[in-house]
This record gives C-alpha cells, sequence and structure tokens, in this order.
C-alpha cells in the first residue's frame, strides 16, 4: 500500500520484465532481463530492496551472463548512497584470453545518486584472475561518462609462453562511435615457458607499455619497453580485435649485438622477422635476417647474411616440445658448395650439439658446447681441393681448432696444414 495520509510506502513490491532492452539504449540487447524492489516507509527516507537479474545483457559486443545487480539501504537526502553487488559469470565479446580474466565477476561498492548525476569510488573489482578498484561518474543529463580503473592481474598464465603479473591503470571515457581507453601497465613475467625465448632474454623479462584504444577496437601499445639480463627493446605495436599482435622496434641482446625486430600474430606464437646487424663478430656475420614462423609447438626458420667466408643460407626448426629438450635443428646451412646440418640443444650459457660438414671439397664436424655463459665450438675439418667459400681455395688441407666466442673478445687456438693455399692474389705452396 502507499500510505498518502502518512506519505509513507507499506511494504510497496515491484516485478519488471524489461521486453525491449532497445527502449533503455538504442545499443543494448538483452534475454530473460528482470528487476524486483521493494519500498517501505516513510516517502522523505525509504528504506529499499533491490535485485535485477539477466541470463545475458550487452551493449553492443560486450556482454554479461548469468548477471545480477543486488542491494539494499535506505533514501535519505540526495546524494543517495545505493550499495551495488553485481556478479556475472561469464564476460563475452572480448576475446578468449579477456573472457578467461573476467570469468565470476563482481563488483561491489557504493554509488552516490542524483537526478542528474551518478559517481562511484573505489568499488571492488574482482574475477577469478583480476583484483582491481574502479572510479565511476556518469552524467545523467547527456550520457557521458568516465572509468577510473586501477587493477593487477596476478599470476595469470599465457599457454606457450609462462606465467605473467600485469598491473595496469587504465582510464575510459566515451568517444565518437564507441567508449575510448587510454592508461599504462607492466608485465612482470614470472615464468618463462619457452626455452628459446628464455635463452634470448637471459632471465625474466619486464614490460612496460602505454595503452589507448578507440572506438575501433584496436588496442594501441605506445613506448613499449622490455628489459631484461640480456635484452632490451624499444617499440611499437597494436592488438587487433581478433587478439592477435603486431609489434616492431629496435634493441640489443647481449649475445647476438644490436637487432630490429618485427612480431605479427597470437603473442604466444606468433610470426617474428629478425635483422641482425653484427651477431658474431669472430665469424665475421653481418646483416643476418632470420624469419620464425610458426609449426605447431615449433618453430621453423629461413636465414641469410654475410660471414667470413661468404653469403650463406640456412633452414631448419627451433623445436620446442613440452615437458621436453629445446633444441634447434639445422637442415641446411649452405655456405658456397659446402653445406652443415645437424642438431644442437638449447642449454643454459648458449647451444649444445654436433653438427656435420660435407661438400664443396670440407668433410668433418663442429662441434658446440657452452663454456659458463661462453660459446665453445671445436673444428675438425678436412679438405680435398676444396673452396671456401668466396675467400679461398684449398687443394688439401687439415684443420683442428677450438673457439671461445666471448663477446668481449674471441680466442681461438688451432693447427692447420695446407697445401696449394690461394686467397686473392697471394698464393702459398704449403
Amino acid at each position: 500500500a502507499i500510505d498518502l495520509a502518512e506519505n509513507s510506502w507499506r511494504q510497496v513490491k515491484f516485478d519488471l520484465r524489461l521486453l525491449k532492452p532497445q527502449a533503455l539504449f538504442a545499443n543494448m540487447t538483452g534475454r530473460g532481463v528482470t528487476a524486483r524492489a521493494i519500498l517501505d516507509g516513510a516517502f522523505t527516507a525509504p528504506s529499499f530492496d533491490y535485485r535485477i537479474a539477466a541470463d545475458r545483457v550487452a551493449i553492443d559486443n560486450t556482454g554479461l551472463e548469468v548477471l545480477t545487480i543486488a542491494g539494499r539501504g535506505r533514501l535519505t537526502r540526495q546524494p543517495w548512497s545505493i550499495p551495488v553487488a553485481l556478479r556475472a559469470a561469464r564476460v563475452t565479446g572480448v576475446g578468449e584470453a579477456g573472457g578467461g580474466i573476467l570469468r565470476n565477476l563482481s563488483v561491489d561498492g557504493n554509488l552516490r545518486v542524483t537526478p542528474t548525476l551518478i559517481t562511484g569510488d573505489a568499488l571492488k573489482v574482482r574475477s577469478d584472475q583480476l583484483v582491481s578498484t574502479a572510479d565511476v561518474r556518469i552524467d545523467l543529463t547527456n550520457g557521458q561518462f568516465q572509468v577510473g580503473l586501477t587493477g593487477r592481474l596476478g599470476k595469470y598464465l599465457i599457454p606457450g609462453l609462462g606465467i605473467v603479473d600485469v598491473q595496469s591503470r587504465l582510464r575510459v571515457v566515451p568517444g565518437t562511435g564507441g567508449a575510448v581507453l587510454s592508461g599504462e601497465a607492466r608485465v612482470d613475467v614470472l615464468r618463462l615457458d619457452n626455452a628459446f625465448f628464455r635463452s634470448l632474454a637471459g632471465g625474466l623479462p619486464r614490460i612496460t607499455t602505454q595503452l589507448y584504444r578507440g572506438p575501433d577496437r584496436i588496442l594501441r601499445l605506445n613506448n613499449l619497453r622490455v628489459s631484461a639480463p640480456a635484452l632490451s627493446f624499444a617499440g611499437s605495436g597494436y592488438r587487433r580485435t581478433d587478439g592477435t599482435f603486431h609489434i616492431e622496434g629496435s634493441g640489443r641482446q647481449r649475445q647476438y649485438g644490436p637487432f630490429r625486430l618485427v612480431l605479427d600474430g597470437p603473442i604466444e606464437r606468433p610470426t617474428v622477422d629478425l635483422l641482425l646487424a653484427r651477431p658474431n663478430d669472430a665469424a665475421q656475420l653481418s646483416n643476418v635476417r632470420v624469419r620464425l614462423e610458426p609449426a605447431g609447438e615449433n618453430f621453423n626458420f629461413r636465414a641469410t647474411g654475410g660471414s667470413i667466408l661468404g653469403p650463406f643460407t640456412g633452414n631448419g626448426t627451433i623445436l620446442l616440445p613440452k615437458g621436453g629438450q629445446s633444441a634447434v635443428r639445422i637442415d641446411a646451412l649452405n655456405v658456397g658448395e659446402t653445406r652443415v646440418a645437424g642438431l644442437l640443444n638449447i642449454v643454459t650459457g648458449g647451444l649444445e650439439g654436433r653438427l656435420a660438414v660435407s661438400g664443396g671439397g670440407l668433410s668433418g664436424e663442429i662441434l658446440l658446447r657452452p663454456v659458463g655463459s661462453v660459446q665453445r665450438v671445436e673444428a675438425h675439418l678436412a679438405a680435398e681441393n676444396a673452396r671456401l667459400g668466396t675467400v679461398a681455395t684449398v687443394r688439401r688441407g687439415r684443420l683442428d681448432a677450438v673457439a671461445l666466442l666471448d663477446p668481449a673478445g674471441a680466442s681461438v687456438e688451432a693447427t692447420a696444414t695446407a697445401t696449394a693455399l690461394r686467397s686473392g692474389p697471394v698464393s702459398i705452396a704449403r
């Protein structure tokens, strides 16, 4: 009853069904949207108890499934304080990764409400993976809004890459054609499962970036920086609406020197194009181009560049079996008429394994293993009417050598014999 003599509500109960969600907002869809409310007490300060539920409700492509919003309190003078407890089993339209992060979403706090304005400070936002706080401001006179988010995504597993901890500060405001998101994020890699990337980084990297997402829903990564014990990188990129990334920039790796990188595709299994200016001075490697393409759990690679023996080409596979030994299988590394092939395990400090050498008058083997953080290379080669790339020819010879490829300066101990050695205008009989 509504008691007009006493100006009071008497346990007035409302049950509502939303038949046409577009009647509220043109871009809203929903299924099974209902509301229940109870008012009791004086008109000037009644108590209230409300509950909103929906099988699904969405604005544009972003939806909430199995949704409830509930609260109870008393309406005193404005601004009214409205407790909010939101629960949603699933969030859709935010990609597979985003949906996993926001599963079992909850928002708790109080909203201050006037006929023209809704505000909320330090609302507690939680999900299976996320812990965050949110500030909200909604202008009811023109529909303009602002949302600020400060959150942490703790120990999030990216399959094939590892476990990360993400901290971010984000701001959401309306823009022409949709909401605009901006802010910054820091990603600390807590566990790096990809042995190849782990060997390049020399440890666990930290990633920082500025974020911007406009109405086109493409997330832009500006001033992107990666720092790790053996690696530094600066660049920019973007995340497409299908969840794939495009990142490019330049940096330096402790062992291989300066590089340029273009990465494209899923972040855990991208296609990578690398340009290494001087990856190894001892071998006079220069302008080495490497392309990595995902192939199941592995990466196929192709390489070209210059060396002490002239131009080279190569191809093979980086093997990354789950729980197994990571390795580089070189199917063919061609320098002139000589071919090198074999399997090198990726171990702490470098590469370990054996390469067979054949063709162009050369035969033998090259053995690799790291000594601490320095790569050791041992070679046993025989020559018979051999052509050494574009550098020299030799009628007969043998080389037994051990090299330590220290970035501070390589050392070589070797014994070599040769007859009829010719290099350019120089000829040595024996």
